[in-house]
């Protein structure tokens, strides 16, 4: 169960809300996290009189799903390092029919349009305000235009037939600078967008949906995180199954481990910084080498030292035990949990053979012991032993 208790979908859910998880119940001012879900994939088409779709932005499957698929997790599976709650998460989504299926376990979404986005910005940032320990989210998905780390334009499904193309778009530079007078502690920024190109770009300013701007800001957050991608071309945006965009899909199987051994709070933690490390090579594993370097991965701001999110289960990594050449006789190698002393892992080991094996992410330390020759039964002094990630342990021998 997550921290927020697996609650389903608020019951006053309407088939025109986009609250889809509140849980708020009696503690309507206690902290927690507030998220704000934007995917766009179905633009309207626009029509010349022989009925061919002269719309500039086609329809992209993948963004809306993607945004869902960030939604669904974020109800089930997100756990806070510092243990707060999920309280609301408002979805806004466009869907292509191939998608459909995909978004099914949100079981309730509202359909994205200039209204109701105004609407629940606003909803959004006043659950924010609650309390000063609120976590503030805002994931937006679609075609776009990426202008600075902080700042993007996402167009909304009247762009082609609106006459005005960035007074039809999210304009998050602007929202950005409005929650800059928002209570909550943390804002977490999560943009995936379809980019013009930057040279092309002339954007007035304030065009666009965003939140009004209150003229005695005051100070701005402290810990404000931006990950934003843009993609030059539809092939290098999408994964073509209907299901998720190439960012979406890496972003949420990372999320699942892209993480490290926090020594300050004893856990295992996804941090911003390997995320940040982690995310070119996921996306070269979903796309291959040529076209991941199509995209344009930002990350700006920080977050808090505790990390972004702990996974449950602990992810599992392959670690490999090696000796030194000049290691002479059999050994095997121990793991044991720092702390308690539990072997959690021991195999035999030699300068021509490894021990390999998964291990769960934890803090440890390492020994060796030799099982015969003239140091037999003797063991090397503790090795400690964070493991966060595949890697590739070099350990001395008894005698070294």
């Amino acid at each position: 169960m997550n921290d927020h208790g697996g609650q389903m979908p608020c019951e006053h859910a309407t088939e025109d809300s986009a609250l889809v998880f509140d849980n708020y119940g009696s503690k309507g001012s206690e902290p927690g996290i507030h998220a704000l879900v934007v995917g766009v994939s179905a633009y309207d088409p626009l029509l010349s009189p022989s009925g061919v779709n002269r719309g500039v932005f086609q329809s992209i499957p993948g963004a809306a799903a993607g945004a869902a698929g960030f939604a669904n997790w974020l109800i089930k599976d997100f756990h806070h390092p510092g243990k707060l709650p999920v309280r609301t998460v408002r979805v806004l989504l466009s869907p292509t029919e191939p998608e459909e299926e995909s978004i099914l376990p949100l079981r309730s979404w509202a359909q994205v349009s200039e209204g109701i986005l105004k609407s629940e910005l606003k909803a959004w940032r006043d659950d924010c305000n609650r309390n000063s320990e609120n976590v503030a989210v805002l994931y937006a998905s679609g075609h776009g235009a990426a202008i600075t780390a902080s700042a993007a334009h996402v167009f909304l499904p009247e762009v082609n037939t609106s006459g005005d193309r960035y007074g039809s778009s999210l304009n998050l530079a602007v929202v950005q600078e409005a929650m800059a007078g928002c209570a909550a502690a943390s804002n977490i920024y999560v943009i995936d967008t379809c980019a013009s190109r930057e040279k092309q770009l002339h954007v007035p300013p304030g065009k666009g949906i965003g939140l009004d701007i209150d003229p005695e800001l005051g100070e701005p957050r402290e810990r404000v995180l931006v990950i934003s991608s843009a993609r030059f071309g539809m092939k290098a945006w999408t994964l073509g199954d209907s299901r998720n965009t190439v960012f979406s899909a890496a972003l949420l199987s990372l999320l699942q481990r892209s993480g490290e051994w926090l020594r300050n709070t004893g856990t295992f933690a996804v941090t911003a910084e390997r995320l940040k490390e982690d995310f070119p090579g996921e996306m070269g594993r979903l796309l291959g080498p040529q076209k991941a370097a199509r995209q344009k991965l930002r990350f700006s701001g920080q977050h808090e030292a505790r990390g972004l999110h702990c996974p449950d289960p602990l992810p599992k990594f392959s670690v490999s035990f090696m000796l030194s050449p000049t290691a002479r006789g059999s050994f095997a190698v121990e793991v044991h949990q720092f702390g308690s002393g539990d072997v959690v892992f021991s195999a035999p080991v030699t300068s021509e053979m490894p021990a390999d094996g998964k291990i769960t992410a934890g803090f440890y330390y390492a020994i060796v012991v030799a099982t015969e020759g003239q140091y037999a039964g003797k063991s090397t002094p503790p090795q400690q032993l964070p493991v966060d990630r595949d890697a590739t342990v070099h350990l001395p021998s008894p005698g070294e």
